[in-house]
C-alpha cells in the first residue's frame, strides 16, 4: 500500500524526528511504501529557523533525508492535496505528536481549526487515521460549539482514531466523539528498538563510566542546586553530563557538557546508555522508559486550567487532580506506574539534590519495564495495521 504520513517530522527537535523515523520503519516492515508529506507551515518553520543554529538544523535535515522519503515542501493545505493526488496515495496517516493542538488566538494555519492535520482534504476512498495523536493540553471545551461539532465530525470520518494521552481522548469525547471510536496508542518511539535494527546504538564516545544526564533550560534550577546535585552524584559514583536542547547549548557546573551540533541518533544513544535522566520534554522520558533508564521528569507540561479572572483560579486548584493529565509526560508515566517520578513546577522548590538522586537509585532496584514495553510495542504495531486495514491484528 502507498501511504502518506503527516506529522511533525521535520523540526529541529530530536524526539519529533525519531517518532517519525520509527513510524516509517514500522510501516516499511509491514510491507508498505511510505511518503512523508512535507507540510511545513511557514510561520512554524520561521520560528525554528530563528532559534536553531544552522549547523544543528542541517543535522536534522540530513537525518530526515537519510531515513525518510519526503515529498516536496507543502506550505498549505492546497499544496498537500496536490501532492497526495500526484502520488495516488491509498492511505493517509496523521501523527504522532501534537497534531491536534489548537490555539484559538493563533494566526498559524496548523493551530487553527480546520487545518490539514484533521485530514478533511483527503479524497474519498483513501483510508485515513490518527496515530497516537495529541492535542498537547489544548482546552477544547473553550472552543465555540460549532467548532466542537466540526471536530467531532472530522474525527468520526476517520477509519481509525487513536490518541496518545488521556487528555486528548477526553477533549475528543467532550466534542461528541463516541468513546468506542477513540482508542489509545502509545507514542511511536515505543517501537524504536525494531526501527534501529542494524544501526549502532552504543555510547557515542565509547566510554564506560556511569553517567546521569541532565537536560533543562538554564533558568529552571539555580546553579547552586546543580552544583549540589553533581557533588552528590559524584560521591555515589556517577558523572553528570549536560544534554543540550536543539536550540540551546548546555551550560552549568556539570562534569561534562555534551555539545551541539548533535545528531538525533547520538542524542538517542546518550539517553539509551545513561544510568539516569533528569530533565524536561516528553520523548526523553519515553525513551528512558523504553530503555529502562531511571528518570525524574521536570514536568513543564503541567499547566492546569488557565483562567484570567482571579476569582476563578480557585476552581483551577479544585480540579487539579483531573487537569494533571493535561501533561503528556505525566500521562505516560502514570501508565507504567511511574507518576511518582514526574515533578510539576510547583514542587521544584521542594526538590533537593539528595532526594532526586534517591528517586533515581530507587528505580534501579525495581523490575525493568520489559513487559510493559512489549505490550506497548504490540499495541502500536496493531494500531498501524488497523489504520491501513490489515486484518491480522
Amino acid at each position: 500500500m502507498k501511504i502518506g504520513l503527516l506529522t511533525h517530522h521535520w523540526p529541529a527537535n530530536f524526539g519529533a524526528n525519531l517518532q517519525a523515523f520509527s513510524t516509517v520503519r514500522a510501516l516499511e516492515r509491514l510491507g508498505h511504501s511510505v511518503h512523508v508529506l512535507n507540510y511545513r507551515p511557514p510561520k512554524m518553520a520561521a520560528r525554528y529557523n530563528a532559534v536553531v543554529d544552522s549547523l544543528q538544523g542541517e543535522l536534522h535535515e540530513n537525518f530526515i533525508s537519510e531515513y525518510m522519503q519526503e515529498t516536496r515542501i507543502c506550505s498549505n493545505q492546497s499544496e498537500l492535496e496536490a501532492v497526495a493526488r500526484e502520488l495516488s496515495l491509498e492511505c493517509v496517516i496523521c501523527g504522532s505528536d501534537a497534531v491536534l493542538r489548537l490555539q484559538s488566538d493563533s494566526d498559524r494555519e496548523d493551530l487553527s481549526f480546520p487545518n490539514p492535520f484533521w485530514l478533511g482534504w483527503v479524497d474519498k476512498g483513501v483510508r485515513t487515521g490518527f496515530l497516537a495523536a495529541s492535542c498537547m493540553g489544548s482546552q477544547y471545551f473553550m472552543l465555540p460549539k460549532q467548532t466542537r461539532r466540526a471536530i467531532a465530525k472530522a474525527a468520526k470520518a476517520l477509519d481509525f482514531c487513536t490518541v496518545r494521552d488521556s487528555w486528548s481522548r477526553w477533549m475528543l469525547r467532550f466534542c461528541g466523539v463516541p468513546a468506542a471510536q477513540v482508542h489509545h496508542c502509545p507514542d511511536p518511539v515505543c517501537g524504536i528498538h525494531a526501527a534501529l535494527e542494524g544501526i549502532d546504538t552504543s555510547r557515542p564516545d565509547g566510554g564506560d563510566e556511569p553517567y546521569i544526564l541532565m537536560s533543562l533550560y538554564p533558568p529552571m534550577l539555580p546553579e547552586a542546586w546543580v552544583e549540589g546535585f553533581v557533588k552528590e552524584a559524584n560521591r555515589r559514583g556517577f558523572q553528570v553530563y549536560a544534554l543540550p536542547q536543539p536550540d540551546v547549548e548546555a551550560k552549568g557546573p556539570y562534569n561534562r557538557l555534551l555539545s551541539l551540533p548533535m545528531t538525533p541518533l547520538d542524542w538517542y544513544r546518550w539517553i539509551a546508555n545513561a544510568s539516569g535522566y533528569v530533565g524536561i520534554r516528553f520523548h526523553p522520558i519515553m525513551l528512558s522508559q523504553i530503555n529502562s533508564v531511571p528518570y525524574v521528569a521536570l514536568d513543564e507540561y503541567d499547566v492546569g486550567l488557565l483562567f484570567k479572572p482571579r476569582y476563578l483560579r480557585f476552581l483551577a486548584r479544585l480540579v487539579r487532580p483531573f487537569t494533571r493529565r493535561c501533561s503528556k509526560t505525566y500521562d505516560a508515566s502514570q501508565r507504567v506506574a511511574k507518576e511518582r517520578y514526574c515533578i510539576p513546577p510547583r514542587s521544584y522548590a521542594q526538590m533537593t539534590p539528595i532526594k532526586v538522586l534517591d528517586l533515581l537509585v530507587e528505580q534501579q532496584g525495581r523490575p525493568r519495564l520489559d513487559c510493559c514495553n512489549s505490550e506497548r510495542e504490540q499495541l502500536y504495531f496493531n494500531t498501524l495495521k488497523r489504520i491501513v486495514g490489515q486484518k491480522d491484528c
